[in-house]
């Protein structure tokens, strides 16, 4: 862990914007990606069941 006069780095955060804007960051990130992979599975995973019966919706 990165020393500043002898305290953690993580000691600064609460202080620290950069810091505090990179983890922001990486968390809105690790969301989208989360979302963006949930599509591509609904998207390539045929459905077992549908709720109109057995034939799927209509596309329009």
């Amino acid at each position: 862990m990165e020393e500043r006069n002898g305290a953690a780095a993580g000691d600064f955060f609460d202080s620290d914007d950069t810091r505090q804007d990179a983890a922001i960051l990486k968390i809105a990130r690790s969301c989208e990606q989360a979302i963006d992979l949930a599509n591509h599975v609904i998207r390539i995973k045929p459905p077992t069941s549908y709720r109109w019966g057995n034939q799927p919706p209509e596309i329009r």
